[in-house]
């Protein structure tokens, strides 16, 4: 590194730490990225809305963008509610959903950032964060040894973790206990759409994407027995009342096994008047059945940024705009999900899903 002190520290290199520390850029201020992770991995079924257009070219980032390899979904199915409903990407504004690459998509971002004068360290772990009266005192470990510096704010990107945040005396809070199991298998004669489909346990999502790949996605409660669908005799029982997805997979290569990972939407409760602001999913996650967190990741970054630097708005506007949309989203996904509920009996559909 070639100073120990700058404007702001951001913790974390994915979509919304890139784009918080692109929009700082712009401002002209001198912008530390802390990764803690060599490279950029995959992520299973992520995909980004055509409306994300609006961000990346705000980041000065869409003609990079375009040269990424990507998955168009030309329309999208729902088995939801005991109808099958189509929607066609020419009925959008921003067209079809593009499903991505997501090392090179975070890569993308995280190379800008560095080109237009961020500093990146990575890989880096945090050992301490302190608030002082100015800022914020850090000290982090890299291949080249221990170092200490301060910045005047710090970002916490660090994704639903929020971990950066949470030394300080952050606290998140998660509304419900879903868990997604997605597992990739080699694309095939696979047409460009996603699927949703309501089954006994819980849900699938299955969408084509790069490398000719596809994603399926199982959505179940980490109460329920379905949570042990990375076996493979529960995948396929599962499996079993969602004929539409079965029929989708019917005769692919699986690319390995299934992996879970937690996918509850939740909101971290963090003091507006410290020196640190989460943006993307350390502030707040999203149900899968949304579809919005990359976009999020996006958003909430360049309204960071415009708060961080006075530039419009304020923590607390910050704060409680994001609380709104979240809440937002909880009484939206009861709805969609009491849709599907009168005609279900297991345990995923008998929890009532309403917003805390």
């Amino acid at each position: 590194m070639t100073r120990s002190h700058y404007d702001f520290a951001v913790f974390g290199g994915g979509p919304a730490g890139s784009a918080t520390a692109l929009s700082l850029l712009a401002r002209g201020a001198r912008v530390l990225v802390i990764e803690r992770c060599l490279a950029h991995r995959d992520r299973m079924g992520e995909s980004l809305r055509g409306v994300a257009r609006e961000c990346l070219s705000e980041l000065g980032v869409w003609e990079e963008f375009q040269r990424l390899e990507q998955r168009p979904s030309h329309y999208h199915r729902a088995a939801w509610g005991g109808v099958l409903e189509e929607r066609h990407s020419i009925q959008l504004k921003y067209g079809p959903d593009l499903h991505l690459d997501r090392a090179r998509f975070d890569a993308l971002l995280l190379q800008a950032a560095q080109a237009r004068g961020a500093e990146v360290l990575r890989p880096a772990i945090l050992d301490a964060i302190q608030a002082e009266r100015i800022g914020v005192r850090i000290r982090v470990t890299h291949p080249r040894g221990a170092c200490d510096f301060s910045a005047a704010r710090a970002v916490d990107a660090t994704g639903r973790r929020a971990s950066v945040a949470r030394r300080l005396g952050a606290r998140r809070r998660d509304f419900d206990r879903l868990l997604g199991v997605a597992r990739t298998f080699v694309r095939g004669a696979c047409e460009p759409s996603t699927l949703v489909e309501a089954a006994e346990d819980g849900w699938w999502y299955s969408a084509p994407q790069p490398k000719g790949r596809l994603v399926a996605l199982f959505v179940t409660d980490a109460q329920s027995p379905a949570r042990a669908a990375r076996r493979e005799d529960v995948w396929q029982r599962c499996l079993a009342s969602a004929p539409l997805t079965r029929e989708r997979l019917q005769g692919l290569a699986a690319l390995g096994g299934p992996a879970s990972y937690f996918a509850a939407p939740g909101l971290l409760e963090w003091d507006e008047q410290g020196p640190i602001i989460p943006v993307g999913d350390a502030l707040l996650s999203f149900d899968p059945i949304s579809a919005d967190g990359l976009c999020f990741a996006l958003r909430s970054g360049l309204e960071a940024a415009d708060v961080l630097t006075g530039t419009r708005g304020s923590p607390s506007a910050y704060r409680a705009g994001a609380r709104a949309v979240f809440h937002a989203h909880l009484a939206r996904r009861e709805l969609i999900y009491a849709r599907e509920r009168p005609s279900r009996q297991g345990t995923f559909w008998r929890r009532p899903r309403a917003p805390g």
